[in-house]
């Protein structure tokens, strides 16, 4: 008898569970965005709103970082992309590329990072030795 009480709450409890802390999750970011003006940023990555993006582009140079914070306002539809006709003669081209030309701008001015007397990435790998690694446990 008890095999057959734990198949049943396997087969109801987990899915009934499920439904139920999602909606107290969603109920959560709803108060605490609307009322509260917190978790934002919870709630808008879990929307997944295709038609805005926004990324990080990096650029490492001796000791200085630059993070150039990238926003692309609309994003082509599945169907808003064609086949590009320079890949098979140059293979560092995309495959695909949009249609029309991607409208891209900087979200805010570039952010630059300074190390204070760190190695060069030219003598990184020389001047900074390898952590050691974790030996296993006998």
């Amino acid at each position: 008898m008890f095999g057959v009480a734990a198949v049943v709450f396997a087969a109801l409890g987990w899915p009934l569970g499920a439904v139920v802390a999602g909606t107290i999750f969603g109920i959560n970011l709803l108060v605490t965005c609307r009322w509260f003006g917190i978790n934002h940023n919870d709630a808008f990555s879990a929307m997944r709103i295709e038609g805005c993006k926004q990324f990080l582009r990096i650029r490492i140079l001796d000791d200085l970082i630059h993070v150039y914070p990238i926003a692309i306002d609309k994003v082509p539809s599945r169907h808003g992309w064609i086949g590009n006709p320079d890949y098979p003669a140059r293979k560092a081209a995309p495959v695909f590329k949009p249609a029309q030309p991607l409208q891209w701008k900087l979200i805010e001015g570039p952010i630059v990072i300074r190390a204070k007397k760190a190695p060069t990435t030219a003598k990184a790998s020389l001047a900074t030795p390898s952590p050691p690694r974790a030996q296993p446990k006998a």
